[in-house]
Formats: C-alpha cells, structure tokens, sequence
C-alpha cells in the first residue's frame, strides 16, 4: 500500500519478494535444486504481463530458477540464502545471464505487452469492468511511461473522459457495499452477534476477507450479482438500517426522504425507475434504506 503511488517496478519487486506472496506460492521451498514454477508463472500471468502475452513455459523455468533461494525468517524479513539458489546462467525472454529476482522482475516489465496489461488492469480497478477504447489505452500507457508512473497512470484515468463522462461501471464487491452500508448509517460494531452477522454475510456473498480464491484474488464484474445474492444483501441491509442511525430521514417529510437517503448514502442522483420503486417505502425509513442500498445506483460505482 505505501507503494502503491511510486514507480510499478518497486510495487512488483516488494510484492515478488514478501513473505505473504513467498508463502502462497511456494516460493520459499523453492531451491536450486528444485525450482517452483508457481511464483514465476503466475507473477507474469496475474500481474505484469497477462495470460498469453509473450512469455513462453522456457520463460516461466527461467524465471523459477531465477527466483531460488528465498527463505522467509523472523518478522516475516525475506532474503536470499546463497547456497538454495540457481547462480547459473539462464535465457529470458531471449537474454542469455545469470537472473537473480531483481533481474527477471525488471525483464519481466521491459516487455512489451506488460505496460498495456498494468494500464488496463487498474482502469477495470478505478473506471470500468469494461476495458478502455485503444485511444484511451494509449493515453493511459503514455502516461505510465518509461518510468512506470502509478501516480501519473491513476491521474490519467480520473480525468479521462471515459471515466469523467461515463456512467457508474463498476459492480461494487461485497466487502466495498457491506462496509459502505455499515460507514454511511454509523452502525455501531461493538456487539457480537452483529459482527458474526457481517461475517456470515459476507461469507454467503462469497468474498470472506483474507480468504480469496487464488493468488489473483476475487473476481470483478456481474459475477456479484445473482438472485441468491440479493437475498442476502436485502436481509443485511435490513438488519443494518435498523441498527444505523436514520435521523436525517426520519427527520423530514415522506417526500423528500428519497432525496435524503441519497444523500445518506452518496447517491447524487436516482433514475425515474428507481424513485418508482423507492416512492412506496418512504414512510418506513427502515425499509426505505434497505431497498436504496440495494438499487443499481449504490451497487455500482
């Protein structure tokens, strides 16, 4: 996180090399002798070049051995232990010479393909589950540039007009909703039986924190929305609206309480369909809240 704003190279090289990332794919087992691939692989294939995009099974043995030697030890410090590791000379991506991590990360991102796969991959984090138009990735990875600029890339997607002029388009995760709800009503978590409520929920929703699928982590997109998962956000929602503070709705005339829990919950504007569906509730807040944080409005962003 604290490098989330610098140069990708320095992200991607502390994300190789930490003990979380060492221990989920196997990395600290991995010897001279005998080499995992998981941490190779899936380093170009999740997080810097995409699936398909260069790199050969050579490339992944490559960059395994390349990647040998890493122990983790107290505190959960990394570092590499000299005799566990593969000092010969290995090809990747064409280049014949004894990589260590540090080079097969920074060859890994001289690719060509890797600067589009970063630009796209954090607009469907910031603007789109959609991918961008070709003009619109072409600015984005000029922006990103020689320098690998993440403070620059995420500037140039925030002010591209795409993202400024488009509509909300991205289906929020459980997690981003639940805890959107809980902020934005002041439900006090102080009590058992309501914190096992939103674990439950967001274990039935499918995205358990610090349990994700893979090393990829969890899904984006229209996979969050089902019919069994609006059950289950509309019996929370509930739960919390009565928990939460409704003041600021229970407080003004039956009218105006559409507008007042938008502006509860940060919604600038309803659509005419969503006000319909709305309208028959405004005389029980509870029920108000509960169906809003339900509507397409507060389930994208």
């Amino acid at each position: 996180r604290t490098l989330s704003l610098g140069d990708f190279r320095t992200l991607a090289y502390a994300m190789l090399t930490d003990a979380a990332m060492l221990r989920w794919l196997d990395g600290q087992a991995s010897t001279a002798k005998s080499p995992n691939e998981n941490l190779s692989r899936e380093f170009m294939e999740l997080f810097a070049l995409g699936h398909g995009n260069g790199y050969t099974e050579n490339d992944v043995r490559s960059g395994a051995r390349a990647l040998t030697g890493w122990v983790i030890g107290a505190g959960d410090q990394t570092s590499v232990v000299a005799k566990r590791h593969d000092a010969s000379a290995k090809t990747l991506f064409g280049q014949t010479r004894n990589f260590d991590a540090a080079g097969f990360c920074d060859t890994v991102l001289a690719q060509p393909k890797s600067a589009e796969y970063i630009a796209e991959r954090l607009w469907q984090q910031l603007a789109s589950d959609d991918p961008p138009s070709q003009q619109t990735l072409d600015r984005l990875v000029s922006s990103y540039g020689p320098k690998r600029d993440l403070h620059a890339l995420t500037r140039a997607i925030l002010t591209d007009n795409e993202f400024t002029g488009g509509r909300a388009a991205i289906v929020n995760t459980p997690v981003e909703w639940l805890v959107g709800v809980v902020r934005s009503l002041r439900v006090p978590m102080d009590e058992p039986a309501r914190m096992k409520m939103v674990d439950s929920t967001l274990l039935a929703l499918g995205q358990r924190p610090f349990y994700p699928p893979s090393v990829g982590g969890w899904p984006h997109g229209q996979v969050w929305l089902s019919t069994a998962s609006a059950g289950t956000r509309l019996r929370a929602a509930t739960e919390l609206a009565r928990a939460g503070d409704l003041s600021s709705i229970e407080d003004v005339a039956p009218g105006e309480r559409i507008d007042a829990v938008g502006y509860l919950i940060g919604i600038g504007a309803w659509s005419d369909r969503t006000v319909e569906a709305l309208r028959p509730l405004a005389g029980r807040p509870p029920q108000l809240v509960a169906a809003a944080v339900n509507t397409p409005e507060y389930l994208t962003s």
